[in-house]
């Protein structure tokens, strides 16, 4: 039903190919990314004489598409980013790329990208920073260790990419914080 969901009456057969090329292309990449397209937002075709109508038609479909996509980021945002943070919990330690947040999910990079932004209102990477400085802080508190062992425990590459992070996110250094915070 979608493949023909754009044949409309163009002055050549080369505007409905262009168009419905353009729209299934869209539906694909959508749907073969794991996101749901209802038809919804493909009400009120119209026939369009010539291509000067074209543009606002299809201007008017993508933003109907948008709306429906929104919709459906808060419909399945919910236990999608519960899982993501579950994910990013359990493996704060290592490496964690966009990548591979989406792998794990069996979504595109952009989409959940998305899907953080509009349900956490954070980026992934600092979820995962949040994530790793709350370990930190525990092992600067509860330990004597290193800023180098502390930097590798949390999943950071260096004691500088640690104290760099930290820094921008508790306005202090690890070892102030762990002086003016230690009540051994």
């Amino acid at each position: 039903k979608k493949e023909n969901a754009f044949r409309l009456a163009c002055p050549s057969d080369g505007g409905r190919v262009i168009l419905s090329s353009f729209f299934n292309n869209i539906i694909f990449y959508l749907e073969s990314s794991g996101i749901t397209v209802s038809e919804d937002w493909m009400e009120n075709r119209e026939p369009v004489d010539d291509f000067e109508q074209l543009l606002p038609m299809m201007e008017h479909s993508l933003k109907k598409l948008r709306e429906c996509l929104d919709c459906n980021l808060r419909d399945q945002g919910d236990w999608l980013i519960e899982k993501l943070l579950g994910y990013i919990s359990q493996h704060y330690r290592e490496d964690i790329s966009l990548e591979k947040l989406a792998d794990y999910v069996g979504y595109n990079n952009s989409y959940i990208s998305n899907v953080f932004k509009m349900k956490v209102g954070r980026s992934y990477l600092e979820c995962i920073h949040s994530e790793r400085l709350m370990a930190a802080k525990k092992l600067l508190l509860e330990t004597d260790y290193i800023m180098e062992h502390i930097a590798n425990e949390v999943g950071y590459n260096s004691a500088s990419e640690f104290a760099r992070v930290f820094r921008k996110y508790e306005n202090m250094s690890p070892s102030e914080f762990r002086r003016k915070y230690d009540v051994e």
